[in-house]
């Protein structure tokens, strides 16, 4: 007995029908972004022009302020120079006429006959004073007409004049140092008198601790415009000088500034100026 079997095909799925929704396209959407971009970038150059704009006037007003400041000391600098300027004008007239009626009145007593010689040479000696004085105020004035009158203010401390005397071994001198400036700056260093010269044939530099008194090496100086140095120099036995050295260190420099002068010149009129090292 035969048994048949009949394939049956697996049935077909049943297709679905399916609904797609398609939005509706928005062509307003990027020219409005677009847009928005171009507006928060605006907005923010802006700002950032408007705060540069702030910044600027801020620091101009500061440097203003300080260009202010500057002109207003310069001024008050000016102002007191011209009150100065005034005042040596002032006590200069004044010396001259005691000067003048010093010398009448000494011209009248070596005319009198009776005349006292402790007299004399106290009026003798009032008169130098006074003509050293008056000349040293000239100096003054001579420096304070230059601080008003000279258009390049920026000088270092120099050597404006320097006097030596022979009195009995000893040699008084007189330094004046000046600095050429409106600023109200101190200057401040040290200054060292040296000697060249010859001693037994042979050329010799002393130092300053070798022709002073209490061998000092060196002296201070301290000055806004001008300062006056007065003391005395000894010479060793036998030392015959040809050329007076100073030597100007400022503070905190390394080099001096050395001036020379020859001493048989009296007037000591300066031979050369150069910048040295230490020695």
């Amino acid at each position: 007995m035969q048994i048949q079997y009949r394939y049956r095909p697996p049935k077909k799925p049943k297709l679905k029908v399916g609904v797609m929704n398609i939005k509706p396209y928005r062509s307003w959407i990027c020219p409005l972004l677009i847009v928005l971009c171009i507006i928060i970038m605006g907005v923010g150059g802006l700002f950032l022009w408007e705060r540069n704009i702030q910044d600027f006037r801020k620091g101009r007003q500061v440097v203003i302020a300080q260009q202010l400041e500057e002109i207003d000391k310069a001024r008050q600098v000016l102002e007191q120079a011209f009150q100065k300027n005034t005042t040596l004008a002032q006590q200069k007239a004044d010396l001259i006429v005691k000067n003048k009626a010093l010398q009448d009145k000494l011209a009248t007593t070596m005319r009198t006959t009776q005349v006292d010689q402790k007299t004399y040479t106290q009026v003798l000696q009032s008169l130098n004073k006074l003509q050293e004085k008056n000349s040293d105020l000239k100096e003054e004035l001579v420096f304070y007409q230059r601080l008003l009158t000279s258009p390049n203010l920026e000088n270092p401390v120099e050597v404006s004049n320097f006097t030596l005397n022979n009195d009995n071994g000893l040699y008084p001198y007189k330094l004046v140092l000046t600095q050429l400036t409106r600023a109200l700056k101190l200057a401040e260093g040290t200054i060292e008198i040296q000697l060249i010269g010859e001693i037994r044939g042979k050329t010799k530099r002393l130092k300053m601790k070798e022709i002073t008194k209490n061998a000092i090496n060196s002296l201070r100086y301290q000055l806004l415009y001008f300062q006056r140095i007065e003391n005395k120099l000894m010479l060793p036995k036998g030392f015959k000088p040809r050329i007076v050295i100073i030597r100007l260190l400022p503070k905190d420099q390394e080099y001096a500034n050395e001036v020379r002068f020859k001493w048989e010149n009296l007037s000591l009129k300066k031979e050369q100026k150069e910048y040295v090292g230490k020695s």
